[in-house]
């Protein structure tokens, strides 16, 4: 998949399905930027648990994110997401 595959600079999500963590992990971790990554569930022990395996630069857990002054990411809930 071309969206996976190459760096893209704009709003764009890529949503895959995956059989186990195992393999979450490892589609996520198949790219050469690895600049960021999101995690999405009501697992927070989880979330956490992968996302200490995935290989990107930010890792951001149930959190909406953008680039857009006035809703950005305030400090105090980055924080909570990933200490």
């Amino acid at each position: 998949m071309k969206a996976v595959k190459e760096e893209i600079f704009g709003p764009v999500v890529v949503v895959m399905k995956f059989k186990d963590e195992k393999q979450a992990v490892q589609l996520a971790n198949d790219s050469e930027y690895g600049l960021g990554s999101a995690i999405w569930t009501k697992d927070y022990g989880r979330a956490t648990r992968v996302s200490k395996l995935i290989q990107a630069g930010i890792v951001m857990i149930n959190c909406p994110f953008s680039g857009i002054p006035g809703h950005t990411i305030r400090r105090i809930q980055a924080i909570r997401i990933r200490p």
